[in-house]
């Protein structure tokens, strides 16, 4: 995902169109049911650490509040993703092992493990899609929005 900011246009409204666009991107990818599930959580935290690093970028324009709610509400955003994020890394190393050792295993044993870590996965991303408040995120990418629309950031063009 690649983004540009147009010479002609606001500073600020830039900025907030690459907000809202990685946020709806990292939105998009975990309601697309037919996604590989795996990448869509390799997307969202892509999306999530784009995000923090824009508000870094911006953070001496904001005011401290501003800042550190949206900055918080983007990182606990991100960190719910941790236990996904490690039963897909596991579910992934398991199964690197055992096409690499395939000519030493059996096959029919290792179902029961793949299957276990499957379903370990499926719950991590259950309990994330069911932790998140996509509303109140929103909200708050929504106030940081407002400040960002009032601001004056020619300062950050040269």
């Amino acid at each position: 995902m690649q983004f540009e900011l147009e010479k002609e246009a606001a500073l600020a409204d830039g900025i907030v169109e690459i907000i809202r666009a990685l946020f709806d991107y990292a939105h998009e990818c975990l309601e697309n049911k037919g996604a590989d599930l795996n990448k869509a959580v390799h997307e969202v935290r892509k999306s999530v650490k784009k995000l923090r690093a824009i508000l870094r970028l911006v953070e001496p324009a904001l005011d401290k509040k501003t800042f550190r709610t949206a900055d918080r509400a983007v990182r606990d955003y991100g960190r719910r993703l941790g236990g996904a994020r490690d039963s897909a890394v596991l579910l992934a190393s398991f199964n690197r092992l055992v096409e690499y050792y395939t000519p030493f295993l059996d096959e029919e044993g290792m179902q029961p493990v793949r299957e276990n870590l499957e379903s370990q996965y499926q719950s991590a991303m259950e309990v994330f899609l069911a932790s998140v408040d996509l509303h109140n995120l929103e909200d708050r990418l929504e106030g940081l929005r407002e400040q960002l629309d009032a601001l004056d950031l020619t300062g950050f063009s040269h």
